[in-house]
């Protein structure tokens, strides 16, 4: 547990408590709300992952390991909305969620496909000639691809500017709207870790 493995004492890093076992804000020093200082969050990240490092002198990997899952949750939004679900709305019922924004579902998803296409393709070609022939369908499938990535980042944008509103409105939020925002910013990673893996591998194929 995060309090009973960490009660360090660093400047603006207060002493971990029982109460607050299995909290990322309290681990880190951070009031619960839906944004963190990020530039903060990643400095006492970096003072605590130093001092509980397995080769520093009394570091240990299980007490490293917890300092890096506090981090994660805290830096990756959707992951620090559930959390902050868990911890203020302990009753609310977790679901899948939808997909945000019906037209980047579609053209991401197409993207993605038409990419797939493509490479399979390219595997199955055995000559150089073969390969240089395909040459405008994998810039097209390219394109697609750019073309999704940057409608996921604009999407982000906006997303980003809904969890600002939230942070402003804080507490006098649901967790219907955390939830929801949170599903919406896992679906985006998931389509920006797709989309960057396809563009790479198109682009070095």
């Amino acid at each position: 547990m995060w309090g009973e493995l960490f009660g360090l004492a660093y400047p603006r890093v207060p002493v971990i408590r029982a109460a607050e076992m299995d909290d990322a804000f309290a681990f880190f020093g951070f009031e619960r709300r839906p944004l963190v200082d990020e530039v903060a969050l990643k400095e006492r990240y970096l003072r605590l992952a130093a001092d509980r490092h397995p080769d520093v002198s009394g570091g240990a990997d299980v007490d490293f390991h917890l300092v890096q899952e506090a981090y994660k949750t805290l830096r990756e939004p959707a992951a620090r909305l559930r959390h902050l679900i868990e911890l203020e709305f302990p009753a609310h019922r977790r679901n899948g969620g939808a997909a945000p924004h019906a037209e980047l579902f579609v053209q991401a998803g197409s993207a993605v496909q038409a990419a797939r296409e493509v490479s399979q393709r390219l595997e199955n070609t055995g000559s150089a000639l073969a390969r240089a022939l395909l040459s405008p369908e994998i810039a097209e499938a390219l394109r697609r691809i750019r073309e999704a990535y940057k409608l996921v980042q604009e999407t982000r944008a906006e997303l980003v500017g809904s969890l600002e509103s939230l942070d402003r409105r804080w507490p006098t939020v649901s967790s219907e709207e955390l939830s929801a925002l949170a599903s919406s910013f896992r679906f985006l990673t998931r389509w920006t870790v797709q989309l960057s893996e396809w563009e790479f591998r198109l682009s070095n194929g």
